[in-house]
C-alpha cells in the first residue's frame, strides 16, 4: 500500500507541473503578443519598431505603451516637381528653366507632382 501512495503522489505532482508548464506557455504567448502589438502601434512615430519591441518585452508592454504615447510623430516634407512646356514648339522641360532651349519662347507650367520625404 505505501508504494501505491507514493506512485499517486508522484502522479498528482507530474499533473500540476504539466498544468503550470501549460499556464506559463498562455502567460509568455500573451505576453509576446502584447509586445509586437505595442510595437505595431510605435509605426508612424521616431521611435524604431525593434525599440519598442524590446522596451515592451523586457520592461512590460505597459512601459512600452507610455514610451510610444510620449514619442513625436515622424516628420513629412514636401517637395514639388514641376514641369515646363513649350508653348510654341511643345518641348517639355523637367527643370525650372522658363525658356525654352530650342526655340527661346516663355514656358508654361504643364504638371506640379508633389512627393513627399518622411525624415526620422
Amino acid at each position: 500500500h505505501f508504494l501505491i501512495y507514493i506512485n499517486y503522489g508522484i502522479n498528482i505532482a507530474k499533473h500540476k507541473s504539466e498544468k503550470q508548464n501549460q499556464a506559463t506557455m498562455v502567460y509568455f504567448s500573451i505576453y509576446l503578443l502584447l509586445s509586437i502589438s505595442v510595437s505595431l502601434i510605435s509605426l508612424g512615430k521616431r521611435i524604431s519598431f525593434i525599440e519598442i519591441f524590446y522596451i515592451s518585452l523586457f520592461l512590460t508592454p505597459i512601459v512600452g505603451f507610455i514610451t510610444v504615447l510620449k514619442a513625436e510623430n515622424n516628420i513629412l516634407t514636401r517637395h514639388y516637381t514641376m514641369t515646363y512646356t513649350c508653348t510654341s514648339c511643345e518641348n517639355g522641360v523637367v527643370d525650372n528653366e522658363k525658356i525654352c532651349p530650342n526655340c527661346g519662347e516663355e514656358m508654361k507650367v504643364l504638371n506640379i507632382k508633389e512627393n513627399k520625404f518622411k525624415l526620422a
